[in-house]
């Protein structure tokens, strides 16, 4: 590593540490939701197993809009069903029932109850779920075409070949597009990466720095540095630690454009993540120890 490279990271490393005194900075995702199912009419995108199991229709039926409307809203906006015989997808919805003023109500109603009157809610509340059908929008007549935002940029080729690189020497796996559902993520178990396809990231930067912070999570696979990488909460914000401040770390070593716009959002990430431990200085150096490790094996490995 030269000297500039080394400038850099101590850079990163004492803006890393004042923000130990800093306001929250907020965090901007890199990328857009790009073709997750969701409902044009109320902007809502589909969580759990309603998600689930409208990926699933999505890809075995091959549509190519992921928007999702009831009968009831294409009939107030004009517009038309065809040929949707047998083309409906159930979908749940949980909700709250007052059992003494018999409705539906939000959680905030109950919070409001029980400080007004001190009332058990399991004596007046209850969950209660309702089914309800959506159908896809290629199958609705007079909606607008839905078109996919594409940001085009050169992916920085250094960088692209040293993941590529790590990827065969370690045998690590990257699947991108639809399988990631617009996350992403390091799946231990089947020792992959995910990441949403590339045209949905803002540029080139952002792409990398994805893919490198879910690389150096897979460092902690046993056949690699043999990290513990469990979904314990404190184990688990650490490990976040690690792999942002690695993928900064391998940025920086890359040459990328690693400006204070950039900063300030790994910045802002590490924040988010040591906001819950007591002693921040000395999780952080700990943090950042690790991630020296992590960034050298990953260098090593993608030559």
């Amino acid at each position: 590593m030269n000297n500039e490279i080394s400038k850099t990271r101590q850079m990163l490393i004492e803006g890393y540490i004042e923000s130990l005194e800093q306001e929250q900075i907020p965090w901007k995702k890199g990328w857009n939701k790009g073709d997750s199912q969701h409902n044009p009419i109320t902007n809502t995108f589909y969580r759990g197993i309603n998600q689930l199991l409208l990926n699933y229709i999505y890809d075995e039926r091959r549509y190519e809009d992921p928007r999702w409307l009831t009968f009831n809203q294409i009939r107030k906006e004009g517009w038309t069903l065809e040929n949707a015989k047998g083309q409906g997808v159930p979908l749940e919805k949980w909700s709250i029932y007052d059992r003494e003023e018999k409705k539906y109500i939000n959680v905030t109603d109950i919070i409001a109850e029980e400080q007004l009157e001190g009332r058990g809610v399991d004596a007046r509340f209850c969950w209660s779920c309702k089914t309800f059908t959506v159908f896809n929008a290629s199958l609705v007549k007079g909606i607008e075409k839905y078109e996919i935002i594409r940001n085009e940029f050169d992916i920085d080729e250094v960088g692209f070949e040293m993941i590529k690189n790590y990827c065969d020497a370690t045998d690590l796996a990257i699947i991108e597009g639809r399988q990631s559902n617009g996350k992403a993520f390091y799946n231990k178990t089947y020792d992959t990466v995910y990441v949403p396809d590339r045209y949905y990231f803002d540029d080139s930067y952002e792409y990398l720095a994805t893919i490198l912070h879910e690389c150096c999570h897979s460092t902690g696979h046993p056949d690699r540095l043999n990290r513990n990488i469990l979904n314990e909460h404190d184990e688990y914000a650490l490990e976040e630690l690690r792999a942002e401040i690695g993928s900064s770390f391998l940025c920086g070593d890359l040459g990328l454009d690693i400006g204070n716009t950039r900063i300030d959002n790994h910045k802002a990430y590490i924040q988010s993540w040591i906001s819950g431990f007591k002693e921040k200085p000395n999780v952080l150096l700990s943090a950042i120890n690790d991630a020296k490790k992590i960034t050298d094996y990953i260098e090593n490995k993608g030559e």
